[in-house]
């Protein structure tokens, strides 16, 4: 009954198969792999977000963002690749 059932099971999860790396998998599906890895470089990042806003603050001031176009078009300093482009040609 109950053993039979049970004992199914354990043979069932511990048959011999290739690795998931191997060359003999028949199956070349990493999306599982690929998934976790994405999560985990997710996941350090935003710890690394949080360590560095409870340590620093948050370092936004908002007058960058409203005159930073104006600061960035007034200013060739802003664009050196443009500004040598220009001037080579």
């Amino acid at each position: 009954g109950h053993f039979n059932t049970s004992q199914k099971f354990i043979n069932e999860a511990f048959e011999a198969r290739p690795s998931i790396l191997s060359s003999d998998n028949k199956s070349n599906n990493y999306r599982g792999f690929i998934n976790v890895c994405i999560v985990l470089l997710v996941l350090a990042k935003f710890e690394d977000m949080l360590r560095n806003a409870y340590k620093y603050g948050i370092l936004l001031k908002p007058s960058l963002l409203t005159g930073a176009m104006s600061g960035f078009a007034s200013n060739p300093a802003f664009w050196p690749n443009i500004t040598i482009t220009l001037s080579l040609s």
